[in-house]
């Protein structure tokens, strides 16, 4: 499909594009340096983090019971 004569746009490969500027490079920037810690936090907090503390034990990376709602 990527040797057609009438392709005329090419898939980028990782870290060809990258959001700096603009519109987008400020959306980028808003979620990096604030939302995703914000949401970070609240995770690590009872009762919302309840959920985010049984991935390891599903993983079986850490011993115990599921907690919270089923």
């Amino acid at each position: 499909m990527h040797d057609s004569p009438r392709l005329r746009f090419h898939p980028l490969s990782t870290g060809q594009a990258q959001w700096r500027e603009g519109f987008w490079g400020e959306r980028f920037a808003l979620c990096r340096d604030g939302a995703l810690h914000t949401i970070e936090e609240i995770l690590n907090t009872t009762p919302h983090g309840a959920s985010l503390h049984n991935f390891p034990k599903a993983a079986g990376q850490q011993a115990g019971a599921h907690e919270g709602t089923k």
